[in-house]
């Protein structure tokens, strides 16, 4: 039924070749699916573990409301652990080894170990984006305080979780001084930065220095085949700081441990534990409360044996300095016409794959593949998105979600018209989103799915709701929420109050 519903929607609102979905907005219940940049850490095989059908908010995110279930893991008693022992029972002489514990990206559900922290004694480092601070499912500005009381370092992590080496010296600056900044306003002792995704160039470390940081953390180049257990205490690049790879779902508390025991057994030094979410089966980047308090358990219990547990800033140490505000955005006006930067993708300025001002993102169990391809609408290029395997979520290519370079300049209450050319195998649809003066993308509202376009048609779309009175810029984006492949080219967004 819900299907011929859709046909006769298209059919009353479509011409042929050029889809006019002005009529066809989405239902109330659509879900809102955030984008996220794909990095080599945060992704692993779709198999690995559930992932929730609802919303998600970022990449590894949960729906609101998932995994509240096991929060009553608050307070539990730690369980104690055997110190000399490995996983598999045998007592080994261990090399002075410290730890850091380490929580990116905000989220709320990390507020289930706070109570088990404490009990455990131990103290960790929380990487925090700025404009999160009191979304849903991320932390509000008094859980953070509360954290600090209790001991815990509150960091930086940039305003909000762009993959930096993608985007311009000044955009960097905006997001990793903007950040820091906001975060000493909110009266925080900000000295540490973790870079989204674990990527940096050496014009990042430069910034991130010159932002007032005293040192920056990325993730891997500890523990693999070749590297080291562990980073030096005084790490050979404050501004590089290595760590294993980030904690999975799929991760096993020994494989944890082992993260620990890599170093005891090597030359020791310094291991920061990399996490993200704390849940039950809710995202690749998760660990399950009840493993990652035995976990605590664990680690403290192997204090007897040289192994310690410190924050970032115990380590690194240094005064607190200034914060340093970043660029502000260049200054432009409202444009008429079409507002996007590079809507037909023919600019790739670093030579990456991804043209300027587009990024490719999404979220969920499935398997894809992105590509710049030479079957253009028109000009030289157009963008290839095919997914081959689906159980939940969906992938896209969105205008880059930035705080000034590439989002366009929108006005609160004018209602805008998208467009853009495709050919698929299978029905996708827009997404579109906008910029609280917070830097925090929002989800805003998706349209019904599109036609199948076995040649080159234009689907036009006018947003049905104007732009709400907290947005200053939107991001758009055609994705799939099916297995099949699209081609896209030539986007349209047009302010039609003008």
């Amino acid at each position: 039924m819900r299907r011929l519903l859709h046909l006769l929607c298209l059919l009353l609102c479509c011409a042929p070749f050029v889809l006019d979905l002005s009529g066809c907005q989405a239902p109330p219940e659509a879900k809102a699916k955030e984008p996220c940049t794909v990095s080599q850490d945060s992704c692993g095989p779709p198999e690995a573990c559930d992932l929730p059908p609802a919303s998600l908010l970022d990449a590894g995110s949960i729906a609101v409301g998932a995994a509240r279930d096991d929060a009553a893991i608050d307070g539990a008693t730690i369980p104690s652990a055997e110190a000399g022992a490995t996983p598999g029972g045998e007592s080994i002489v261990s090399k002075p080894t410290t730890v850091s514990i380490t929580f990116d990206d905000t989220f709320i559900d990390q507020m289930k170990v706070k109570d088990a922290l404490r009990a455990a004694g131990l103290r960790a480092t929380f990487y925090v984006n700025s404009a999160r601070i009191g979304e849903d499912t991320y932390m509000t500005e008094a859980m953070l305080h509360a954290l600090e009381a209790d001991g815990h370092e509150i960091a930086g992590h940039t305003v909000n979780h762009p993959n930096l080496p993608t985007v311009d010296p000044d955009e960097q600056r905006r997001q990793i001084c903007n950040d820091r900044f906001t975060l000493l306003r909110m009266g925080f002792r900000v000295t540490s930065l973790a870079y989204p995704h674990g990527a940096y160039s050496p014009v990042t470390q430069e910034i991130a220095a010159a932002c007032g940081y005293n040192s920056a953390r990325s993730v891997g180049s500890l523990g693999c085949d070749g590297c080291p257990g562990g980073e030096s205490m005084a790490p050979r690049d404050p501004f590089a700081i290595r760590t294993p790879v980030s904690i999975k779902c799929n991760t096993t508390l020994d494989a944890m441990k082992n993260q620990v025991l890599a170093a005891e057994r090597g030359s020791g030094g310094w291991v920061p534990i990399v996490l993200h979410h704390v849940c039950n089966r809710c995202g690749r980047n998760s660990v399950p409360p009840a493993t990652l308090i035995e976990f605590f358990g664990w680690l403290a219990a192997r204090a007897a044996r040289g192994t310690v547990v410190r924050t970032v800033h115990e380590i690194i140490g240094g005064d607190v300095k200034p914060g340093v505000p970043g660029p502000p955005a260049p200054l432009r006006e409202v444009q008429r016409g079409n507002i996007l930067r590079n809507p037909g993708f023919e600019e790739d300025a670093d030579g990456d794959g991804t043209p300027d001002c587009w990024l490719k993102g999404g979220d969920g169990a499935n398997t894809f593949t992105f590509g710049r391809v030479p079957d253009a609408h028109t000009g030289s290029f157009a963008e290839r998105l095919e997914v081959t395997a689906f159980t939940s979520g969906a992938r896209r290519i969105l205008t880059r979600q930035d705080l000034g370079f590439c989002a366009p300049l929108a006005q609160a209450g004018h209602r805008y018209a998208l467009a853009a050319w495709y050919k698929s195998t299978t029905a996708p649809r827009f997404s579109v989103y906008y910029r609280e003066p917070s830097g925090f993308w929002k989800y805003w509202t998706q349209s019904r799915l599109l036609p199948v376009c076995g040649a080159w048609c234009e689907a036009r779309w006018t947003i049905p709701e104007a732009l709400p009175a907290d947005a200053d810029s939107i991001s758009v984006s055609l994705t799939l929420d099916s297995v099949g492949a699209i081609t896209m080219d030539d986007f349209t967004l047009v302010d039609t109050s003008e």
